[in-house]
């Protein structure tokens, strides 16, 4: 099975709604800035296998691919192959709603209206400033402009859906770039989306996951087809976690990940680009997406099919192809000598990847 690592950081970064993350400090008197290494990193035969399946890994990601919970947009179906169950605009963003509601302990002030700006004191204590401008107050549909913005300073509520008491702090906001009517048939969504030093907390861990950045998200499926597409893609982020007391940062650049999922076939594809820099590997390499990875609902949570190639230093590469028999992959490499000629090669298990 393919090893989460690497950007699986961001994409835990990326599950706002419902992760357990945070860190007991606020947010608000520091800014996330990447630290690690970002050289490219020199492949050599003793850790060209660790950066392609650093790679695979975030290629084949159902953690970033499956969710795609961009602070609050929540648009993946199940494994099983249904259709997406969650499409209201807000998504998960619900979720931050369902907080600032929790936060207005008068209860006078509810978020009605076309264009709404509040400022709550949240239970466990802070504030979360609203601001949401919709052409459409019943949120039957959005328009093209609409937009939305949470801001969060050291406020503390507990998740209504995992019961998990979190801190939050920075901003989280959106941007509609077309018009989108709620059809479960077909729709065509699009929002840019901006993570302004956002932090969340699990206070009873000191768990926690940091964003830093831009992005847009696109979702869309034709009438009755069988075929729902997504992406997600942006020019820079930074992303820090802190599991059990174990910090990761990873800096992402260029990056584009797309999804389809066929309801038919029930199988799903991936086709990930990107630049990634993380002390994992050392420095940074880039990942180009030859062939998309297929990957089967009911199968091994390994590729049967899909290609992909490692560029770190002086150009030398890994490329690494997916075998039906979902068990193996077929790696070759350009190391040595670096003359675009994959020299040598080896069929790896990808549970050593």
């Amino acid at each position: 099975m393919i090893k989460q690592a690497g950007i699986g950081l961001v994409s835990a970064s990326l599950m706002l709604a419902g992760c357990d993350s945070g860190s007991n400090n606020s947010s608000s008197s520091s800014s996330l800035t990447y630290n690690g290494p970002t050289a490219p990193v020199a492949i050599s035969e003793s850790n060209a296998n660790t950066v392609a399946g650093f790679a695979a890994s975030e290629s084949t990601s159902t953690e970033t691919q499956n969710n795609l919970v961009i602070a609050g947009v929540s648009a993946s179906p199940s494994e099983s192959g249904t259709e997406p169950t969650s499409l209201t605009i807000l998504g998960r963003l619900e979720k931050y709603t369902d907080i600032a509601q929790a936060a207005d302990v008068s209860g006078t002030t509810t978020l009605t209206g076309v264009t709404t700006t509040d400022t709550k004191a949240c239970s466990g204590g802070g504030t979360v400033t609203i601001n949401l401008n919709y052409s459409d107050p019943t949120l039957s549909q959005t328009y093209s402009g609409d937009s939305y913005s949470f801001s969060y300073a050291n406020c503390v509520e507990t998740d209504p859906d995992t019961g998990i008491t979190e801190q939050l702090n920075g901003t989280v906001s959106g941007l509609h770039n077309n018009t989108y009517s709620f059809n479960a048939d077909a729709y065509d969504m699009s929002i840019s989306i901006s993570l302004a030093n956002f932090k969340v907390t699990n206070l009873a861990n000191g768990d926690y996951s940091w964003l830093d950045g831009t992005l847009q998200y696109n979702l869309s499926r034709t009438a009755l087809s069988d075929v729902i597409t997504s992406s997600l893609s942006g020019s820079a982020m930074v992303a820090e976690t802190n599991t059990a007391g174990i910090t990761e940062q990873v800096n992402l650049t260029n990056f584009s990940f797309g999804r389809t999922w066929n309801i038919s076939t029930l199988q799903s594809s991936f086709d990930s680009n990107f630049t990634v820099a993380s002390a994992e590997i050392g420095g940074s390499i880039t990942v180009l997406t030859v062939n998309p990875f297929v990957v089967d609902f009911y199968g091994s949570a390994n590729p049967i099919s899909g290609q992909l190639i490692v560029t770190g230093a002086d150009n030398a590469k890994v490329r690494l192809t997916a075998q039906p028999d979902a068990t193996n992959a077929y790696l070759e490499y350009d190391i040595a000598p670096i003359d675009d000629v994959y020299e040598t090669n080896a069929t790896i298990p990808w549970a050593d990847l």
